[in-house]
């Protein structure tokens, strides 16, 4: 990602084995097409966000591979 915005490089790939990672990566990399105005509005829908614990994790590998996501660490 730092190359991203060298001369000579023209198109950036990632390949990720969790499904968040690969979410985050891809956010990172369209960071330059975002708008402004869109990203302060995501923003202030996020900090409205109220979490529950009592949600279900969906059954994704990458949830319930603990090498990945550790529980412990992420629904304390």
């Amino acid at each position: 990602m730092a190359l991203r915005s060298h001369p000579m490089v023209d198109r950036a790939f990632g390949v990720e084995y969790s499904p968040l990672a690969q979410f985050v990566g891809a956010t990172k990399l369209a960071y330059r097409d975002m708008e402004i105005e869109a990203a302060a509005e995501a923003v202030k829908n996020l900090l409205r966000f109220v979490r529950s614990n009592s949600a279900e994790l969906p059954a994704l590998s990458a949830f319930s591979n603990p090498s990945i996501f550790d529980r412990d660490l992420c629904w304390t």
